[in-house]
Formats: structure tokens, C-alpha cells, sequence
């Protein structure tokens, strides 16, 4: 019998999939999903690292340059009102931001230096630029002593940290175990440096140098506080 077209509709069927061809094609694509997925994953962290690092080593090299500029003295930490109360914190700061060519920051309108920012993405929270952030470290600065060291006062700049990841504009030693994933989902804690590179913090020294380090290796004093010779 023919079909209106003039095609045989006795024709021979077409072959389908059997149940064993199908569970085998499945098994591959899970196979090559299982490792895809971890080299894509590897891929991105590595892109979040390398941001991070180019965004300290900036943050720093800044720094030495106000430094230079400004009587050898480093972007002050923070600024202390008559009433206790703390503003112009650094990543506010538009001296500072002039050095990194960035559009103007103010604290009033809480735009934060864009290099200020980890590279790990943020979860969006109202009022705050991105809870993954880089911090100062303001270990040595207490109370109203929220300035900033002088060059010729940093004794080991290779082993003294200048910025780290943190969840907060500053990172302090008495916070250095504070920091859990939660943290990165808007739980701030005040002062905490973050181990976001597989346990480990990224941090950038006095000196200019980028390294990374643990929890465990946080406790080093050298890392927070500025050691005598």
C-alpha cells in the first residue's frame, strides 16, 4: 500500500535504543559529568584566587605609595570621632581610592574601593557592598589608636600582614578562629580573616609579598602584631 507521497507504509522500522544502550549511554555522560565538574569547579576557584591576589597586591602597593607620599606614614585604618564613634574607615578613604584610580568612595553613600572586595563572590546583602571583603590589619590599633603604622616603625614587613580576606573592613588577631562558611552568608563577624582557598587565608604583607597561610598558622603573633628586633 502506498502512501499519498508514493512511500511504502510497510517500510522497515526504524532501529530504537534498547533499555541496556540507553543505561550504558547514561553511565557515560555521568562519567564525564563526575569529571567535568570538579576541573570546572578547580577552574573558577583558581579565577576567584587569582582576583583575590591582584586585588591585594593592589591594595598594598597603595599603600606604600600613600605611604611615600604622606610622610611615611600608611593610609590610617580608621578615623575616630569626638564621640567614640568610629568613620573614614579606609576603603573610604578618597586619598586612598586616588591611588588605586577608582571612582570616588564615601563612607555616606557606602561605596567601597572596588579592589576592597574578595574575589570570592558575595552574597548580596542590603546596606553592605559584599560580606566576602579584604580587611586591614588592625591588630596593633585599639580604641581611639585607630591610625596607621609608619614605614620606619614595621620592623619584619615580609612577615607583618597588610590586607587579608575578611568579612569586615579590618581583621584582628583576637578574631583569626572566628570565621565559618555561615560567615560568607551574612553572619558578620567583627574582625574575622577568612580561610576561603581551601582552609587557607590569602593575605598580602607590609613588604608587598601575597602569600597564603592556615588557621593553624594564624597564630603566629608575627603575622598580626609589629615584633621588636
Amino acid at each position: 500500500m502506498l502512501t499519498p507521497n508514493g512511500d511504502s507504509s510497510h517500510g522497515t522500522p526504524l532501529p530504537a535504543f534498547s533499555l541496556i544502550e540507553l543505561l550504558a549511554a547514561i553511565s557515560v555522560i555521568a562519567i564525564i559529568a563526575a569529571i567535568l565538574v570538579p576541573i570546572i569547579n578547580s577552574v573558577q576557584r583558581r579565577s576567584y584566587v587569582t582576583q583575590s591576589v591582584n586585588n591585594l597586591r593592589q591594595l598594598q602597593l597603595a599603600n606604600l605609595t600613600y605611604a611615600s607620599d604622606h610622610g611615611g606614614e600608611y593610609v590610617p585604618l580608621s578615623t575616630v570621632n569626638d564621640n567614640g564613634s568610629i568613620s573614614g574607615q579606609w576603603m573610604y578613604n578618597r586619598d586612598f581610592g586616588a591611588y588605586l584610580n577608582c571612582p570616588k568612595p564615601g563612607y555616606t553613600d557606602k561605596t567601597w574601593l572596588p579592589v576592597a572586595i574578595s574575589g570570592f563572590p558575595a552574597t548580596p546583602i542590603p546596606d553592605y557592598p559584599g560580606i566576602r571583603t579584604i580587611g586591614y590589619n588592625g591588630s596593633d590599633f585599639d580604641g581611639k589608636d585607630l591610625k596607621s603604622f609608619r614605614t620606619s616603625e614595621i620592623n619584619y614587613p615580609e612577615r607583618l600582614i597588610a590586607f587579608a580576606e575578611a568579612i569586615d573592613w579590618q581583621v584582628k588577631y583576637g578574631s583569626r578562629h572566628r570565621w565559618t562558611a555561615e560567615s560568607d552568608e551574612g553572619k558578620k563577624t567583627y574582625g574575622a580573616i577568612a580561610y576561603r582557598n581551601g582552609g587557607n587565608c590569602i593575605a598580602v604583607m607590609y613588604s608587598g609579598v601575597v602569600t597564603q597561610f592556615s588557621e593553624v598558622e594564624a597564630d603566629d603573633l608575627f603575622l598580626w602584631f609589629n615584633q621588636p628586633q
